[in-house]
């Protein structure tokens, strides 16, 4: 069974690569809002940056956010490799 962290990972992924930005920020930025030491909204907002607008510094940062709360968070593991 899918997490539902992992859903709503792939539903903000959609909304990126359909360069609807805008929504998946303010998506990304009420996860953070809503639970601030939850890894979910920073692994968001760090494929914003990096897919959308291509700010690899940016989404370095959310990357480490991502990992500091959840060190074992397979995306953004894989998220960070394809930054570097």
């Amino acid at each position: 069974m899918i997490s539902t962290r992992v859903m709503k990972f792939e539903a903000l992924m959609k909304l990126v690569d359909n360069g609807e930005l805008e929504e998946a920020r303010e998506i990304a930025q009420s996860y953070v809002e809503a639970q601030p030491r939850n890894f979910v909204g920073y692994l968001c907002l760090a494929y914003v940056a990096f897919a959308g607008d291509k700010d690899k510094v940016a989404a370095e940062a959310y990357v480490e956010e991502t990992l500091r709360h959840d060190p074992r968070c397979e995306e953004a593991m894989r998220l960070g490799v394809m930054i570097r």
